[in-house]
Protein backbone atom coordinates (compact mmCIF):
# COMPACT_ATOMS: atom_id res chain seq x y z
CA UNK A 1 0.00 0.00 0.00
CA UNK A 2 1.49 3.36 -0.81
CA UNK A 3 1.13 5.93 1.81
CA UNK A 4 1.72 9.28 0.89
CA UNK A 5 -0.23 12.83 1.51
CA UNK A 6 0.63 16.14 -0.14
CA UNK A 7 -0.96 18.50 2.41
CA UNK A 8 0.52 16.55 5.45
CA UNK A 9 3.31 13.90 4.59
CA UNK A 10 4.49 13.66 8.52
CA UNK A 11 1.09 12.57 9.81
CA UNK A 12 1.12 9.95 6.13
CA UNK A 13 4.40 8.60 7.53
CA UNK A 14 3.19 7.41 11.02
CA UNK A 15 -0.38 5.91 9.37
CA UNK A 16 2.19 3.75 7.29
CA UNK A 17 4.32 2.56 10.39
CA UNK A 18 0.86 1.92 11.96
CA UNK A 19 -0.50 -0.25 8.77
CA UNK A 20 2.62 -1.51 8.62
CA UNK A 21 3.41 -2.80 12.23
CA UNK A 22 -0.60 -4.25 11.36
CA UNK A 23 -2.50 -1.87 14.27
CA UNK A 24 -4.32 -0.23 10.89
CA UNK A 25 -6.05 -2.38 8.22
CA UNK A 26 -5.38 -0.95 4.57
CA UNK A 27 -9.10 0.15 4.69
CA UNK A 28 -8.74 1.99 7.98
CA UNK A 29 -5.08 3.37 6.76
CA UNK A 30 -6.84 4.42 3.96
CA UNK A 31 -9.23 6.49 5.41
CA UNK A 32 -7.55 7.99 7.93
CA UNK A 33 -5.34 9.31 5.04
CA UNK A 34 -8.61 10.44 3.28
CA UNK A 35 -9.49 12.61 6.21
CA UNK A 36 -6.01 14.13 6.78
CA UNK A 37 -6.00 15.75 3.26
CA UNK A 38 -9.58 17.17 4.10
CA UNK A 39 -9.26 18.44 7.41
CA UNK A 40 -7.19 20.11 9.52
CA UNK A 41 -7.89 17.91 12.39
CA UNK A 42 -4.92 16.49 14.20
CA UNK A 43 -3.60 12.84 13.38
CA UNK A 44 -4.67 11.61 17.08
CA UNK A 45 -8.25 13.11 17.13
CA UNK A 46 -8.88 11.75 13.61
CA UNK A 47 -7.58 7.99 15.17
CA UNK A 48 -10.09 8.92 18.02
CA UNK A 49 -13.21 9.89 15.92
CA UNK A 50 -12.73 6.78 13.75
CA UNK A 51 -12.29 4.55 16.84
CA UNK A 52 -9.25 3.54 16.06
CA UNK A 53 -6.97 4.52 18.76
CA UNK A 54 -6.05 1.37 20.95
CA UNK A 55 -3.66 0.89 23.99
CA UNK A 56 -1.89 -0.75 21.21
CA UNK A 57 -2.10 1.98 18.89
CA UNK A 58 -1.47 5.14 21.37
CA UNK A 59 1.81 2.75 22.80
CA UNK A 60 3.37 2.92 19.57
CA UNK A 61 2.44 6.26 18.85
CA UNK A 62 4.46 7.15 22.13
CA UNK A 63 7.46 5.26 20.64
CA UNK A 64 7.07 7.31 17.49
CA UNK A 65 6.58 10.59 18.89
CA UNK A 66 8.43 10.12 21.83
CA UNK A 67 5.88 11.37 24.23
CA UNK A 68 3.76 9.86 26.57
CA UNK A 69 0.01 10.00 25.28
CA UNK A 70 -3.05 10.82 28.15
CA UNK A 71 -6.64 11.17 27.95
CA UNK A 72 -7.66 13.26 30.61
CA UNK A 73 -10.89 11.53 31.48
CA UNK A 74 -8.54 8.47 32.61
CA UNK A 75 -5.85 10.53 35.00
CA UNK A 76 -6.75 11.17 38.06
CA UNK A 77 -7.07 14.95 39.33
CA UNK A 78 -3.78 16.52 40.93
CA UNK A 79 -4.76 20.05 41.83
CA UNK A 80 -1.41 20.69 43.28
CA UNK A 81 -0.13 20.02 39.70
CA UNK A 82 -3.25 22.14 38.05
CA UNK A 83 -3.26 25.11 40.33
CA UNK A 84 0.34 26.04 39.58
CA UNK A 85 -1.38 27.33 36.08
CA UNK A 86 -4.03 30.02 35.78
CA UNK A 87 -7.02 29.16 33.78
CA UNK A 88 -6.09 31.82 31.32
CA UNK A 89 -2.63 30.76 30.42
CA UNK A 90 -4.10 27.17 30.52
CA UNK A 91 -6.81 28.14 27.42
CA UNK A 92 -4.34 30.32 25.62
CA UNK A 93 -1.52 27.99 25.61
CA UNK A 94 -3.76 24.59 25.61
CA UNK A 95 -1.96 23.15 28.11
CA UNK A 96 -2.97 20.94 31.09
CA UNK A 97 -0.72 20.21 34.04
CA UNK A 98 -1.61 16.36 34.91
CA UNK A 99 0.56 15.74 37.78
CA UNK A 100 3.63 17.22 40.46
CA UNK A 101 6.26 15.03 42.13
CA UNK A 102 8.48 16.92 43.86
CA UNK A 103 10.17 19.25 41.06
CA UNK A 104 8.91 17.26 38.08
CA UNK A 105 5.75 18.49 36.27
CA UNK A 106 3.75 16.23 33.90
CA UNK A 107 2.48 18.79 31.51
CA UNK A 108 0.07 17.57 29.09
CA UNK A 109 0.22 19.65 25.31
CA UNK A 110 -2.03 19.61 22.39
CA UNK A 111 1.60 20.41 20.74
CA UNK A 112 4.26 19.27 22.71
CA UNK A 113 7.00 20.38 20.88
CA UNK A 114 6.13 23.65 21.55
CA UNK A 115 9.50 24.62 23.11
CA UNK A 116 8.69 28.26 23.90
CA UNK A 117 5.54 27.39 26.17
CA UNK A 118 7.44 24.22 27.89
CA UNK A 119 9.91 26.90 28.94
CA UNK A 120 7.57 29.84 29.68
CA UNK A 121 5.97 26.95 31.88
CA UNK A 122 9.70 26.10 33.85
CA UNK A 123 10.00 29.68 34.39
CA UNK A 124 6.61 29.98 35.77
CA UNK A 125 6.51 26.49 38.04
CA UNK A 126 9.77 26.22 38.82
CA UNK A 127 9.46 23.23 37.72
CA UNK A 128 11.24 20.40 35.66
CA UNK A 129 8.61 20.10 32.84
CA UNK A 130 7.71 16.68 30.96
CA UNK A 131 5.38 17.21 28.07
CA UNK A 132 3.22 14.61 27.24
CA UNK A 133 0.32 14.61 24.41
CA UNK A 134 -3.10 14.82 25.35
CA UNK A 135 -5.94 15.07 22.45
CA UNK A 136 -7.14 18.31 20.88
CA UNK A 137 -10.65 17.18 21.34
CA UNK A 138 -9.86 15.98 24.76
CA UNK A 139 -8.76 18.97 25.47
CA UNK A 140 -11.53 21.46 24.51
CA UNK A 141 -14.03 18.97 26.09
CA UNK A 142 -12.21 19.54 29.49
CA UNK A 143 -12.50 23.43 29.06
CA UNK A 144 -16.13 23.22 28.06
CA UNK A 145 -16.89 20.82 31.12
CA UNK A 146 -18.00 17.79 29.02
CA UNK A 147 -15.30 15.81 30.82
CA UNK A 148 -13.56 15.93 33.73
CA UNK A 149 -10.30 14.16 35.49
CA UNK A 150 -10.44 11.08 37.70
CA UNK A 151 -12.43 11.89 41.32
CA UNK A 152 -10.27 14.17 43.09
CA UNK A 153 -7.57 12.56 45.23
CA UNK A 154 -5.46 15.32 46.46
CA UNK A 155 -6.68 19.26 47.40
CA UNK A 156 -4.11 21.96 46.37
CA UNK A 157 -1.29 21.64 48.80
CA UNK A 158 -2.04 18.13 49.65
CA UNK A 159 -4.70 16.43 52.13
CA UNK A 160 -7.17 19.16 53.91
CA UNK A 161 -6.06 20.79 56.93
CA UNK A 162 -8.11 22.31 59.89
CA UNK A 163 -5.09 24.65 60.23
CA UNK A 164 -5.53 27.08 57.23
CA UNK A 165 -4.10 30.44 57.99
CA UNK A 166 -6.77 33.00 58.63
CA UNK A 167 -6.67 36.66 59.39
CA UNK A 168 -6.27 37.48 62.55
CA UNK A 169 -7.02 41.03 63.79
CA UNK A 170 -4.77 42.97 65.91
CA UNK A 171 -7.01 43.21 68.81
CA UNK A 172 -9.79 40.68 67.64
CA UNK A 173 -10.08 37.45 65.93
CA UNK A 174 -13.02 38.30 63.34
CA UNK A 175 -14.35 37.43 60.01
CA UNK A 176 -11.97 38.33 57.34
CA UNK A 177 -10.02 37.35 54.52
CA UNK A 178 -9.75 33.58 54.89
CA UNK A 179 -7.78 31.29 52.49
CA UNK A 180 -8.57 27.78 52.13
CA UNK A 181 -6.23 24.86 50.59
CA UNK A 182 -8.63 24.00 48.11
CA UNK A 183 -8.89 27.40 46.33
CA UNK A 184 -7.66 27.75 42.86
CA UNK A 185 -5.12 30.18 41.86
CA UNK A 186 -8.10 32.22 39.89
CA UNK A 187 -10.41 32.50 42.53
CA UNK A 188 -7.84 33.19 45.40
CA UNK A 189 -6.52 36.19 43.21
CA UNK A 190 -10.48 37.05 43.21
CA UNK A 191 -10.89 36.89 46.29
CA UNK A 192 -8.19 38.82 47.31
CA UNK A 193 -9.22 41.55 45.20
CA UNK A 194 -12.90 41.30 46.50
CA UNK A 195 -12.35 41.51 50.17
CA UNK A 196 -10.13 44.28 49.40
CA UNK A 197 -12.85 46.13 48.23
CA UNK A 198 -15.09 45.47 50.48
CA UNK A 199 -12.28 46.43 53.20
CA UNK A 200 -12.16 49.97 51.13
CA UNK A 201 -8.84 49.15 51.10
CA UNK A 202 -6.72 51.77 48.68
CA UNK A 203 -3.45 49.30 48.22
CA UNK A 204 -2.92 45.55 47.92
CA UNK A 205 0.79 44.53 48.91
CA UNK A 206 1.34 40.52 48.04
CA UNK A 207 4.97 39.65 49.55
CA UNK A 208 7.21 37.24 49.40
CA UNK A 209 9.34 36.45 52.14
CA UNK A 210 11.78 32.80 52.38
CA UNK A 211 9.16 30.62 53.69
CA UNK A 212 5.77 32.44 53.02
CA UNK A 213 3.61 34.99 51.33
CA UNK A 214 2.15 38.08 53.10
CA UNK A 215 -0.85 39.43 51.62
CA UNK A 216 -1.28 43.07 53.48
CA UNK A 217 -3.94 45.51 52.68
CA UNK A 218 -3.51 49.27 53.23
CA UNK A 219 -6.84 50.41 55.04
CA UNK A 220 -7.13 54.54 55.62
CA UNK A 221 -3.57 55.32 55.06
CA UNK A 222 -2.32 52.42 57.17
CA UNK A 223 -1.29 48.97 56.17
CA UNK A 224 -3.01 45.66 57.99
CA UNK A 225 -1.58 42.16 57.80
CA UNK A 226 -4.43 40.65 56.35
CA UNK A 227 -2.89 36.82 55.56
CA UNK A 228 -0.33 34.48 55.11
CA UNK A 229 -0.02 31.76 51.91
CA UNK A 230 2.02 28.75 50.97
CA UNK A 231 5.70 29.57 49.42
CA UNK A 232 4.53 27.59 46.65
CA UNK A 233 1.79 29.50 45.64
CA UNK A 234 4.09 32.68 45.04
CA UNK A 235 4.40 32.10 41.46
CA UNK A 236 0.92 30.72 40.28
CA UNK A 237 -0.07 33.86 42.07
CA UNK A 238 2.26 36.55 40.28
CA UNK A 239 1.69 34.92 36.73
CA UNK A 240 -2.78 35.35 37.04
CA UNK A 241 -1.67 39.17 38.03
CA UNK A 242 0.49 39.27 34.85
CA UNK A 243 -1.80 37.14 32.56
CA UNK A 244 -5.02 39.77 33.63
CA UNK A 245 -2.52 43.17 32.91
CA UNK A 246 -1.33 41.56 29.50
CA UNK A 247 2.57 41.90 31.74
CA UNK A 248 5.37 39.50 30.18
CA UNK A 249 4.98 35.85 32.46
CA UNK A 250 8.23 35.08 31.19
CA UNK A 251 9.81 37.98 32.47
CA UNK A 252 10.91 37.46 36.42
CA UNK A 253 14.29 40.26 36.05
CA UNK A 254 12.87 43.61 35.82
CA UNK A 255 10.16 45.23 37.12
CA UNK A 256 6.99 45.93 34.93
CA UNK A 257 3.61 47.93 35.03
CA UNK A 258 0.47 47.27 34.31
CA UNK A 259 -2.99 47.94 34.83
CA UNK A 260 -5.81 45.25 34.76
CA UNK A 261 -9.99 45.68 35.11
CA UNK A 262 -12.44 43.25 37.38
CA UNK A 263 -15.66 42.77 38.24
CA UNK A 264 -16.34 42.20 42.03
CA UNK A 265 -19.00 42.93 44.10
CA UNK A 266 -21.01 44.00 41.46
CA UNK A 267 -18.18 47.40 40.84
CA UNK A 268 -15.72 47.68 38.08
CA UNK A 269 -12.53 48.30 39.67
CA UNK A 270 -9.38 49.30 37.76
CA UNK A 271 -5.69 48.68 39.40
CA UNK A 272 -2.74 49.74 38.58
CA UNK A 273 -0.46 47.12 38.70
CA UNK A 274 3.39 47.43 39.70
CA UNK A 275 5.46 43.80 39.93
CA UNK A 276 9.46 44.04 41.51
CA UNK A 277 11.88 41.26 41.75
CA UNK A 278 13.51 40.56 45.11
CA UNK A 279 15.41 38.34 46.80
CA UNK A 280 12.88 36.13 47.41
CA UNK A 281 10.47 35.85 44.52
CA UNK A 282 8.22 38.97 42.71
CA UNK A 283 6.66 41.46 44.89
CA UNK A 284 3.19 42.51 44.02
CA UNK A 285 1.36 46.14 44.67
CA UNK A 286 -1.95 46.59 43.42
CA UNK A 287 -3.79 49.90 43.80
CA UNK A 288 -7.13 50.13 43.62
CA UNK A 289 -9.36 52.41 41.91
CA UNK A 290 -12.87 52.11 43.11
CA UNK A 291 -14.96 54.86 41.05
CA UNK A 292 -17.76 54.33 43.24
CA UNK A 293 -15.88 54.72 46.36
CA UNK A 294 -14.35 58.17 45.58
CA UNK A 295 -15.69 61.15 46.63
CA UNK A 296 -16.46 63.70 43.62
CA UNK A 297 -17.78 66.25 45.58
CA UNK A 298 -15.35 68.79 47.81
CA UNK A 299 -18.18 68.67 50.33
CA UNK A 300 -17.69 64.95 50.90
CA UNK A 301 -13.81 65.29 51.48
CA UNK A 302 -14.16 67.03 54.70
CA UNK A 303 -12.90 70.08 54.09
CA UNK A 304 -13.68 73.00 56.89
CA UNK A 305 -16.68 75.38 55.82
CA UNK A 306 -14.63 78.27 55.70
CA UNK A 307 -11.76 76.60 53.40
CA UNK A 308 -14.08 75.16 51.63
CA UNK A 309 -16.20 78.13 50.64
CA UNK A 310 -13.05 80.09 49.80
CA UNK A 311 -11.54 77.55 47.63
CA UNK A 312 -14.59 76.91 46.04
CA UNK A 313 -14.80 80.58 44.72
CA UNK A 314 -11.76 80.65 43.77
CA UNK A 315 -12.04 78.14 41.72
CA UNK A 316 -14.88 80.14 39.66
CA UNK A 317 -11.68 83.07 38.43
CA UNK A 318 -11.54 82.75 34.75
CA UNK A 319 -7.17 82.26 34.57
CA UNK A 320 -4.53 81.86 37.00
CA UNK A 321 -2.84 78.99 39.16
CA UNK A 322 -4.06 76.98 41.75
CA UNK A 323 -1.52 74.41 43.46
CA UNK A 324 -2.35 71.54 45.60
CA UNK A 325 0.60 70.25 47.75
CA UNK A 326 1.40 67.45 50.02
CA UNK A 327 3.24 64.07 49.78
CA UNK A 328 2.28 60.94 48.27
CA UNK A 329 -1.09 59.79 50.00
CA UNK A 330 -1.98 62.54 51.05
CA UNK A 331 -5.08 62.96 48.85
CA UNK A 332 -4.08 65.50 45.95
CA UNK A 333 -5.62 63.79 42.87
CA UNK A 334 -8.90 63.26 44.92
CA UNK A 335 -9.21 66.97 45.80
CA UNK A 336 -8.14 67.51 42.28
CA UNK A 337 -10.72 65.20 40.39
CA UNK A 338 -13.84 66.82 42.63
CA UNK A 339 -12.57 70.29 41.64
CA UNK A 340 -12.60 69.07 38.04
CA UNK A 341 -16.18 67.65 38.87
CA UNK A 342 -17.31 71.02 40.14
CA UNK A 343 -16.05 72.90 36.89
CA UNK A 344 -17.06 70.58 34.48
CA UNK A 345 -19.99 71.83 31.97
CA UNK A 346 -20.89 71.91 28.65
CA UNK A 347 -19.69 75.16 28.14
CA UNK A 348 -16.14 75.02 29.13
CA UNK A 349 -13.41 72.53 27.48
CA UNK A 350 -11.22 70.65 30.11
CA UNK A 351 -7.89 69.25 29.57
CA UNK A 352 -5.96 67.05 31.50
CA UNK A 353 -2.09 65.59 31.25
CA UNK A 354 -1.75 62.76 33.93
CA UNK A 355 0.77 59.85 34.60
CA UNK A 356 -1.37 57.96 35.11
CA UNK A 357 -5.20 58.19 34.46
CA UNK A 358 -6.25 57.13 37.67
CA UNK A 359 -10.51 58.42 37.33
CA UNK A 360 -12.39 58.92 34.21
CA UNK A 361 -14.72 61.84 33.98
CA UNK A 362 -17.32 62.21 31.30
CA UNK A 363 -16.76 65.33 29.47
CA UNK A 364 -13.20 66.41 30.36
CA UNK A 365 -10.80 65.01 27.49
CA UNK A 366 -7.97 63.16 29.88
CA UNK A 367 -4.92 62.24 28.27
CA UNK A 368 -1.60 59.81 29.90
CA UNK A 369 1.82 60.46 29.67
CA UNK A 370 4.00 58.08 27.74
CA UNK A 371 8.14 58.78 28.14
CA UNK A 372 8.68 56.06 26.43
CA UNK A 373 7.34 58.11 22.86
CA UNK A 374 8.61 61.54 24.90
CA UNK A 375 4.77 62.52 25.83
CA UNK A 376 5.71 64.32 28.67
CA UNK A 377 3.58 66.73 30.34
CA UNK A 378 5.32 69.44 28.99
CA UNK A 379 4.73 67.91 25.72
CA UNK A 380 1.15 67.58 26.60
CA UNK A 381 0.47 70.77 27.61
CA UNK A 382 1.97 72.92 24.55
CA UNK A 383 -0.23 70.50 23.12
CA UNK A 384 -3.41 71.26 24.91
CA UNK A 385 -2.51 75.18 24.13
CA UNK A 386 -3.61 74.88 20.71
CA UNK A 387 -6.89 73.08 21.61
CA UNK A 388 -8.69 75.79 22.91
CA UNK A 389 -9.06 75.03 26.30
CA UNK A 390 -10.59 76.90 29.23
CA UNK A 391 -9.16 74.61 32.13
CA UNK A 392 -5.94 71.95 32.32
CA UNK A 393 -5.21 69.90 34.80
CA UNK A 394 -1.55 69.04 35.35
CA UNK A 395 -1.33 66.18 37.35
CA UNK A 396 2.23 66.65 38.60
CA UNK A 397 4.83 70.17 38.24
CA UNK A 398 8.32 67.66 38.01
CA UNK A 399 10.54 70.16 35.83
CA UNK A 400 11.37 73.45 34.98
CA UNK A 401 9.77 73.24 31.41
CA UNK A 402 6.56 71.78 32.86
CA UNK A 403 6.19 74.67 35.23
CA UNK A 404 7.17 77.48 33.37
CA UNK A 405 4.84 75.95 30.60
CA UNK A 406 2.19 75.88 33.04
CA UNK A 407 2.71 79.01 34.64
CA UNK A 408 2.44 81.28 31.57
CA UNK A 409 -0.42 79.18 30.56
CA UNK A 410 -2.39 80.61 33.82
CA UNK A 411 -1.31 84.35 32.87
CA UNK A 412 -2.77 83.95 29.25
CA UNK A 413 -6.36 83.47 30.19
CA UNK A 414 -6.51 79.82 31.68
CA UNK A 415 -7.38 78.11 34.85
CA UNK A 416 -4.51 75.72 35.75
CA UNK A 417 -5.08 72.99 38.38
CA UNK A 418 -1.53 71.25 39.44
CA UNK A 419 0.17 69.19 42.14
CA UNK A 420 3.71 69.81 44.05
CA UNK A 421 5.30 68.09 46.56
CA UNK A 422 5.94 70.14 49.63
CA UNK A 423 5.52 70.07 53.02
CA UNK A 424 3.32 73.20 53.53
CA UNK A 425 1.71 75.88 51.64
CA UNK A 426 4.64 78.25 51.71
CA UNK A 427 7.46 75.90 50.64
CA UNK A 428 5.71 75.97 47.13
CA UNK A 429 7.03 78.94 46.36
CA UNK A 430 10.77 78.53 47.00
CA UNK A 431 10.37 74.72 44.95
CA UNK A 432 9.30 76.59 42.07
CA UNK A 433 11.56 79.48 41.91
CA UNK A 434 13.95 76.20 42.46
CA UNK A 435 12.84 74.73 38.95
CA UNK A 436 14.22 78.13 37.86
CA UNK A 437 10.40 79.99 37.45
CA UNK A 438 10.72 83.79 37.54
CA UNK A 439 9.19 85.34 40.33
CA UNK A 440 7.18 88.21 39.08
CA UNK A 441 5.74 85.05 36.79
CA UNK A 442 4.26 83.11 40.28
CA UNK A 443 3.36 86.12 42.06
CA UNK A 444 1.18 87.16 39.04
CA UNK A 445 -0.31 83.98 38.18
CA UNK A 446 -0.67 82.23 41.43
CA UNK A 447 -4.26 82.52 42.79
CA UNK A 448 -3.76 79.97 45.59
CA UNK A 449 -2.37 77.00 47.14
CA UNK A 450 -3.46 74.23 48.72
CA UNK A 451 -1.39 72.05 51.66
CA UNK A 452 -3.31 69.78 52.67
CA UNK A 453 -2.78 66.00 54.33
CA UNK A 454 -4.88 62.79 55.12
CA UNK A 455 -6.24 61.64 58.98
CA UNK A 456 -7.72 58.57 60.34
CA UNK A 457 -10.95 58.88 61.75
CA UNK A 458 -12.46 57.73 64.90
CA UNK A 459 -14.31 54.83 64.27
CA UNK A 460 -18.13 55.85 65.22
CA UNK A 461 -18.94 52.06 66.33
CA UNK A 462 -16.50 51.97 69.07
CA UNK A 463 -16.13 55.18 70.03
CA UNK A 464 -14.77 56.62 74.10
CA UNK A 465 -14.18 59.34 75.35
CA UNK A 466 -10.52 59.76 77.32
CA UNK A 467 -8.61 62.18 78.72
CA UNK A 468 -5.77 63.57 77.08
CA UNK A 469 -2.16 62.76 78.72
CA UNK A 470 -0.35 65.79 79.70
CA UNK A 471 2.75 65.27 76.99
CA UNK A 472 0.24 65.05 74.79
CA UNK A 473 -1.07 68.62 75.09
CA UNK A 474 2.54 69.67 75.07
CA UNK A 475 3.11 68.10 71.70
CA UNK A 476 -0.55 69.89 70.62
CA UNK A 477 0.66 73.54 71.70
CA UNK A 478 -2.28 73.60 73.64
CA UNK A 479 -1.80 75.99 76.00
CA UNK A 480 -3.99 78.67 78.13
CA UNK A 481 -5.72 80.65 75.63
CA UNK A 482 -3.86 78.58 72.80
CA UNK A 483 -5.75 78.37 69.74
CA UNK A 484 -9.22 79.50 71.31
CA UNK A 485 -9.85 76.59 73.24
CA UNK A 486 -9.51 78.62 76.63
CA UNK A 487 -7.02 77.56 79.79
CA UNK A 488 -5.86 73.86 80.26
CA UNK A 489 -7.09 71.77 82.62
CA UNK A 490 -9.21 68.28 82.10
CA UNK A 491 -9.30 68.10 78.30
CA UNK A 492 -10.75 64.73 76.85
CA UNK A 493 -10.35 63.51 73.21
CA UNK A 494 -12.20 60.39 71.42
CA UNK A 495 -10.66 56.91 70.36
CA UNK A 496 -11.85 53.75 68.95
CA UNK A 497 -11.51 50.58 71.28
CA UNK A 498 -11.10 48.71 68.08
CA UNK A 499 -14.02 46.30 66.87
CA UNK A 500 -15.26 44.60 64.01
CA UNK A 501 -16.16 47.18 61.99
CA UNK A 502 -12.68 49.00 62.01
CA UNK A 503 -10.92 45.93 61.61
CA UNK A 504 -9.58 46.21 65.57
CA UNK A 505 -7.56 49.36 64.60
CA UNK A 506 -10.02 52.39 66.17
CA UNK A 507 -9.84 54.32 62.78
CA UNK A 508 -12.74 53.86 60.35
CA UNK A 509 -13.01 56.15 57.10
CA UNK A 510 -10.60 59.32 56.16
CA UNK A 511 -10.86 63.38 56.22
CA UNK A 512 -8.16 66.20 55.08
CA UNK A 513 -6.31 68.41 57.26
CA UNK A 514 -6.24 71.47 54.62
CA UNK A 515 -3.72 74.73 54.95
CA UNK A 516 -5.55 76.92 52.43
CA UNK A 517 -2.80 79.79 51.22
CA UNK A 518 -4.79 82.63 49.15
CA UNK A 519 -2.37 85.12 47.58
CA UNK A 520 -2.76 88.70 48.39
CA UNK A 521 -0.72 91.59 47.45
CA UNK A 522 1.89 91.29 50.51
CA UNK A 523 2.33 87.69 49.45
CA UNK A 524 3.47 88.75 45.66
CA UNK A 525 5.46 91.14 47.11
CA UNK A 526 7.31 88.35 49.48
CA UNK A 527 7.11 86.54 46.44
CA UNK A 528 8.89 89.23 43.99
CA UNK A 529 12.00 89.79 46.27
CA UNK A 530 12.23 85.80 46.95
CA UNK A 531 11.51 85.57 50.38
CA UNK A 532 12.07 82.78 52.85
CA UNK A 533 8.63 80.60 53.15
CA UNK A 534 8.69 81.05 56.60
CA UNK A 535 7.89 85.05 55.75
CA UNK A 536 5.34 84.00 53.42
CA UNK A 537 3.81 81.84 55.78
CA UNK A 538 3.97 84.65 58.62
CA UNK A 539 2.25 86.95 55.90
CA UNK A 540 -0.12 84.14 54.88
CA UNK A 541 -1.53 83.78 58.42
CA UNK A 542 -1.61 87.61 59.50
CA UNK A 543 -4.31 87.38 56.69
CA UNK A 544 -6.60 84.76 58.29
CA UNK A 545 -4.76 81.58 56.81
CA UNK A 546 -5.33 79.07 59.45
CA UNK A 547 -2.39 76.46 59.42
CA UNK A 548 -2.73 72.17 59.22
CA UNK A 549 -1.86 72.57 62.87
CA UNK A 550 -4.67 74.76 63.98
CA UNK A 551 -6.78 72.82 61.76
CA UNK A 552 -5.97 69.09 62.65
CA UNK A 553 -6.45 70.16 66.50
CA UNK A 554 -10.01 71.62 65.43
CA UNK A 555 -10.72 68.06 64.69
CA UNK A 556 -9.91 66.66 67.60
CA UNK A 557 -11.96 68.71 69.70
CA UNK A 558 -14.03 67.91 67.37
CA UNK A 559 -14.30 63.90 68.05
CA UNK A 560 -12.97 63.42 64.63
CA UNK A 561 -9.70 62.06 64.80
CA UNK A 562 -7.17 61.58 67.69
CA UNK A 563 -4.04 63.51 68.76
CA UNK A 564 -1.91 60.75 67.91
CA UNK A 565 -3.01 61.01 64.00
CA UNK A 566 -2.42 64.90 64.03
CA UNK A 567 0.73 64.62 65.72
CA UNK A 568 1.67 61.39 63.14
CA UNK A 569 0.61 62.92 60.22
CA UNK A 570 1.48 66.72 60.81
CA UNK A 571 3.30 67.77 63.52
CA UNK A 572 6.45 65.83 62.65
CA UNK A 573 6.76 67.33 59.35
CA UNK A 574 6.22 71.18 60.80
Amino acid sequence: MAVESAKRPKEAKIVGKLFESGLLTEEAATDVLYELEISDAPLLDVLENKGLLTREVVQKLENIYGFKIKRIEETPLDEKALQLLSSDFIKQRRILPLALRGDKLLLGMVNPQDLSTVDDVRLITKTQVEPAMILSSDFSKYISGEINFKKKEETIFGKESQDSPNYIEPQLQKEAFVYTEDDSVVDLVDSIVEEAVLKRASDVHIEPYEDKIVLRYRIDGSLLKISEFPKSIGPAIVSRIKILSTLDISERRRPQDGRMHLEVANKDIDMRVSIMPCTQGEKVVLRIFDKKAVAMELEALGFPERELRTFKSILQKPYGMIFVTGPTGSGKSTTLYSALNLLNREDVNILTAEDPVEFYIPGITQSQVNPQINLTFATLLRSFLRQDPDIIMVGEIRDSETAEIAVRAAMTGHLVLSTLHTNDAASAFPRLMDMDVEPFLLASSTLCILAQRLVRKVCPECVREVPMPEDMKIALGISPGGFGFGPVGEVTYFEGTGCSACFGTGYKGRTVVPELLVVNDEIRSLVMSRAPSKEIKSAAIKGGMRTMRENGVDLIFKGITTPQEIVKKIFTEE
